[in-house]
């Protein structure tokens, strides 16, 4: 299912434990990773006041930013960061745009 796919890992990762016997260790990897998440989000709390963009550039005038649907936004809401794409995405989470279409936060990272 698009637009979560970091629930989607976790559901992977429970559905692989459980083929392999290894039910208690699919268990432990995703409370683990959690916690991490909670740690994270404590150490940069600080920083969580201005929003982030996750970019990856295409050639010299266009980058793929991630937003709403992506891993990169979920990650964001687990560890109390603020992503500075709210434009539109596709099922993957991202849209490519000019790099002046970053432009429009004057407060982002």
């Amino acid at each position: 299912e698009g637009g979560q796919p970091y629930r989607n890992a976790v559901d992977a990762t429970r559905k692989l434990a459980s083929l392999v016997g290894k039910v208690e260790e699919g268990e432990a990897l995703i409370a683990a990773t959690e916690a991490y998440f909670a740690k994270v989000k404590l150490q940069l709390a600080p920083l969580s006041a201005r929003p982030l963009y996750v970019v990856s550039f295409m050639d010299p005038r266009n980058v793929r930013v991630y937003g709403q649907k992506s891993l990169f936004q979920e990650v964001f809401d687990r560890i109390g960061i603020r992503n500075a794409w709210t434009g539109e995405t596709n099922y993957w989470g991202f849209a490519t745009v000019g790099i002046d279409g970053l432009a429009t936060d004057d407060d982002a990272r």
